[in-house]
């Protein structure tokens, strides 16, 4: 289990755990809500609670370490990547990732492929 954490309730733990899954990158947060016991409103506050972050912010995490993984382990173009993320497009992804790493996809790619 990913994130397993015991001040967490169980039902936390269960949703963190399944946001690791990378087919919810492409789920609105409403969606994602829906695999919670609560509704989208709730589940955010709740969320902020327990992990000093949102939950879109939690996921914006999420999809660049597995952005990060996919550049350094395949061969994927950043347009298919950003696509596999739920990105709208390439320029949100680039400034997402930038923002985060202080690099481009392709400058990561660069100095960390494997």
């Amino acid at each position: 289990r990913v994130n397993l954490n015991d001040t967490y309730p169980e039902w936390l733990n269960d949703f963190l755990n399944f946001l690791h899954n990378p087919e919810c990158f492409r789920m609105s947060t409403k969606e994602l809500a829906t695999h919670s016991p609560y509704s989208y409103p709730h589940l955010s506050r709740i969320f902020k609670q327990y992990l000093g972050k949102t939950l879109v912010e939690h996921l914006t995490d999420l999809k660049i370490m597995y952005a990060k993984r996919l550049l350094r382990t395949t061969n994927k173009s950043v347009l298919d990547i950003s696509l596999d993320l739920g990105y709208d497009s390439v320029s949100s992804f680039n400034h997402n990732f930038k923002s985060a790493t202080n690099s481009t996809p392709l400058q990561y790619r660069k100095t960390h492929k494997k």
